[in-house]
């Protein structure tokens, strides 16, 4: 049986708190969910019951407590594994959310850093469990309710609560994230908001065809200053950072579906199999077919 990812649209609750916020906040029942991505930022927690949970092919238990953030087209997956529903809060918003405030920086880089440096699940400690789901109530009440003065404010405030906490779980006291981000970058805000802006519409949309210098003149900077930018934030060129996101997801869909490497290579925004064979082996040091082949990691559907 052919297994592939569901793309899923915006769902259908999702709220217009302003402009620039929008929110779906919704408890749910799960007894399984196909495998699929969306473009929203979700941020999950569990109220009662035991499962499995596959993020982009790596699997983790479910279970009260625990709280998984997933960034735009992270494939994931949920089934109980008893014939009770795992219930959750989840709550899905617009990623760049937190870029556009020169003191959110800091928040944001780390967010777009789950996945990769950082773990997309963590379990919150007993102390804390009644302390998140209050402020999930919060924003629920507020969303269900009439406007009111400093609305979305106050579910703002909550939703970063609620973040801040998954990041004191998933990550302990955060030095080694932190450092990351240098004290010259503190001291010019500006500059580093706008890249982390510029890193999350690329969080988005890196499945697309576009340049450096498309992406320059999106954000209204030169691509000589872009290109420093990415070698000074992260390490990596452009180029090399848009293949490594690309190569992720696609091992991701090597170990969790039953896809063609062709389709694959070109879901992922590669233009040619030769190139996506040639990039993936270079970061992954096998072909993608032999990298599926010594994966123990099992499609989904097969977790038991």
């Amino acid at each position: 049986m052919r297994i592939s990812p569901i793309y899923q649209e915006a769902p259908h609750h999702l709220r217009r708190i302003d402009e620039d916020f929008h929110i779906s906040l919704t408890q749910n029942e799960v007894i399984r969910t196909p495998l699929h991505h969306h473009e929203f930022v979700e941020l999950a927690f569990v109220t009662d019951g035991d499962g499995v949970e596959t993020v982009n092919g790596i699997s983790h238990r479910l279970r009260q407590g625990t709280a998984t953030f997933l960034l735009p087209h992270h494939i994931h997956q949920i089934h109980s594994t008893s014939i009770a529903p795992i219930r959750k809060y989840c709550c899905m918003f617009n990623l760049d959310l937190f870029s556009r405030a020169a003191e959110d920086a800091e928040l944001f880089a780390m967010l777009l850093q789950v996945g990769t440096t950082i773990s997309s699940w963590a379990d919150i400690g007993p102390e804390q469990i009644n302390r998140i789901r209050m402020l999930f109530e919060h924003m629920k009440e507020e969303l269900q309710g009439p406007a009111a003065i400093g609305q979305p404010l106050l579910i703002r405030a909550k939703l970063t609560e609620a973040l801040l906490l998954f990041m004191r779980a998933a990550c302990g006291d955060g030095r080694q994230i932190q450092e990351r981000i240098s004290a010259a970058d503190r001291n010019d805000r500006l500059i580093q908001t706008t890249f982390w802006t510029i890193l999350g519409y690329i969080r988005v949309h890196y499945h697309e065809p576009f340049t450096l210098r498309q992406l320059a003149e999106r954000f209204h900077m030169s691509a000589s200053h872009l290109s420093r930018s990415f070698k000074r934030h992260l390490g990596y060129s452009f180029m090399d950072y848009v293949h490594l996101l690309r190569t992720n997801n696609a091992a991701s869909l090597l170990s969790a579906t039953t896809m063609s490497v062709t389709d694959i290579a070109v879901s992922v925004g590669f233009d040619s199999l030769r190139t996506f064979s040639r990039v993936f082996r270079e970061i992954y040091g096998q072909t993608p077919s032999e990298y599926r082949k010594a994966s123990h990691i099992k499609p989904v559907e097969g977790v038991k």
